[in-house]
């Protein structure tokens, strides 16, 4: 997009006021979070520079802030720059009050998450809040679309009846939560033994049953999907301050009562240079982005409206520097997606992005001081690095993550938590690149081919004719019925043109490198079958992962993104 477009898109989504200017609007973001440096007697001089660099570097697309930033940075006053938010709900409140509350962290731009493990009927609750969060949608009170998660142990006696709400009578309502059903670790084993499972209530059932309704349910209309809450209780640092209990309304990062996320993107696509990873322009643009979040979290902290989140966010400062443009890396590079060369690079890429996050959250913490809760006696400090010893890549070895500790335990670390991986949404469309670590969702109109396309096929000695190529994507989305050379159609597959077990092993990749956790969907064609989706479900939690997200093409009347280009989604 140009300048203009930009501007009419920012304007259209609400981003921006209507007589702001592209120029306006990366001064008064900037602007606004470089200030907050001033508290730390950093001089005017730098406060300028940094702002000059971090408004040139988002000119250069290398990093996107999340959309309430975007928003709301120097722009109102009263809001937090926060994404999502767990409100510390009570069961003591009456309607009117859990309304209210609620509203609170919606009106400032926070989508938010429950947990209804506690409710004797969970379906009613969920309804609940979601009309709740359409009255508030046909109101036009927020900026942005505000997003919920709701979620429900599997151990629950009417879990059945929440995770089929969406495919059944309730199918066509206007649904603003996402669900998701979190399988426990004693419901996995069971599984696995293919021994009975008891139900919170006394109930036994069949868990192969039980999950076989569950998959039913996601091959019908896409929900529910997988949580697995206690991998990430295991990796709770501070669990004194609060057990995780729900999620960001797209499951990538876990949050205790109260608790708060604080997002923005390093575009990977932005970071090719020749036919290799620029691994130090994007080691700085990670440093930058560790400041602006500690800044941003400053304005968060002093606007929270609600004292539980004001406290926890203070005490831990969790911040999630997220990636987009992935894709459009792979592209640049000539690598396929699902291949082990591609998983090599996510590998490299987010080993580098996870230890330099952490590398500058110490550096921060020299002159800023470390995150309050890491002098706890309760805190587990070990669990920072724990995940990552012993593991080498390209671009970070072992003793680097050793170093790190080490560091850690000398200096403190200013944040309890640095990576997270969310979808990326808007964001990414603001600077043209690919969503978060998903794959193109179609070819057509795709900013991400530029010149690779033709470059590609020349290196594959093809002679053909390019239009007649480039007519065909326009049609399909795809490359795949056109007459390219397959080294090259093997480049650019598209989601649907994956297999499931592609999908899944470039998650489980970059998992191994994330503190928290990753929104990314698997979409799978019209024709995928339950067997299949329930496969993908049990292979997700023996890769490790911490929760999954399947999605059958055209499974309902409405979706957000067509997953081929102009040809239509199936009823």
């Amino acid at each position: 997009m140009d300048t203009k477009e930009l501007e009419t898109f920012l304007k259209k989504n609400r981003m921006i006021g209507e007589e702001e200017t592209y120029q306006g609007v990366c001064k008064r973001i900037f602007g606004a979070i470089t200030r907050e440096s001033e508290k730390y007697d950093v001089g005017e001089k730098q406060i300028g520079e940094m702002e000059a660099t971090l408004i040139d570097m988002f000119k250069q697309r290398k990093f996107v802030p999340s959309t309430p930033i975007i928003t709301n940075a120097g722009r109102y006053e009263e809001r937090p720059l926060t994404a999502c938010s767990v409100p510390p709900l009570d069961a003591r409140m009456n309607r009117n009050e859990l309304e209210k509350m609620v509203n609170q962290y919606h009106k400032k731009g926070m989508g938010t998450g429950f947990n209804f493990d506690d409710a004797v009927d969970p379906v009613t609750e969920l309804l609940f809040f979601n009309a709740n969060a359409v009255a508030e949608f046909e109101r036009k009170e927020m900026d942005r679309p505000i997003g919920n998660m709701g979620i429900l142990s599997i151990d629950h006696p009417q879990v059945l009846n929440f995770a089929g709400i969406k495919a059944g009578k309730f199918r066509n309502h206007d649904w603003k939560f996402n669900i998701s059903v979190n399988l426990k670790d004693d419901f996995m084993k069971a599984l696995a033994l293919g021994e009975q499972y008891k139900l919170k209530d006394g109930t036994i059932v069949n868990p192969e049953k039980l999950l076989d309704d569950i998959v039913a349910h996601a091959h019908n209309c896409g929900d529910p999907g997988l949580v697995f809450l206690d991998r990430f209780e295991q990796y709770n640092i501070t669990p004194h301050l609060g057990k995780y209990v729900s999620l960001a309304p797209c499951g990538e990062v876990p949050m205790a009562s109260g608790e708060t996320c604080q997002f923005s993107y390093v575009n990977l696509g932005a970071f090719v240079d020749g036919n290799a990873v620029d691994y130090e322009g994007l080691k700085d643009a990670v440093h930058k982005m560790v400041l602006m979040l500690d800044n941003a979290l400053d304005i968060s902290i002093s606007n929270f409206e609600n004292e539980k989140s004001t406290e926890i966010m203070s005490r831990k400062r969790k911040i999630g520097v997220g990636v987009c443009g992935f894709s459009d890396m792979l592209f640049s590079l000539g690598i396929q997606y699902d291949s082990e060369e591609a998983r090599g690079i996510a590998e490299d890429v987010m080993s580098l992005v996870n230890y330099e996050s952490k590398k500058a959250s110490v550096e921060l913490a020299k002159e800023r001081g470390a995150f309050p809760a890491f002098h706890d006696t309760e805190t587990k400090r070990e669990l920072i690095t724990e995940r990552y010893l012993g593991n080498s890549s390209n671009t970070v070895s072992s003793k680097d993550w050793e170093q790190l500790r080490d560091d850690i335990n000398q200096y403190g670390i200013r944040h309890v938590s640095t990576i997270a991986l969310p979808p990326t949404g808007r964001s990414s469309m603001v600077i043209g690149a690919s969503a978060s670590i998903e794959p193109a969702f179609s070819l057509a109109n795709n900013e991400s081919l530029d010149g690779n396309l033709e470059r590609h096929a020349r290196e594959n000695n093809y002679n053909g004719n390019m239009l007649s190529v480039y007519v065909e994507i326009d049609r399909t989305g795809s490359v795949q019925e056109t007459d390219l050379p397959q080294e090259v159609k093997e480049i650019y597959k598209t989601c649907l043109e994956l297999s499931p077990e592609a999908h899944l092993l470039m998650v489980a990749t970059f998992q191994k490198y994330t503190d928290d956790s990753i929104s990314k969907t698997i979409n799978l064609p019209n024709n995928a079958t339950a067997d299949e989706i329930k496969k993908t479900y049990v292979d997700s939690y023996e890769l490790g992962l911490k929760g999954i997200t399947v999605y059958r093409d055209g499974c309902k009347q409405e979706q957000p993104k067509a997953l081929k280009y102009n040809v239509g989604v199936s009823k």
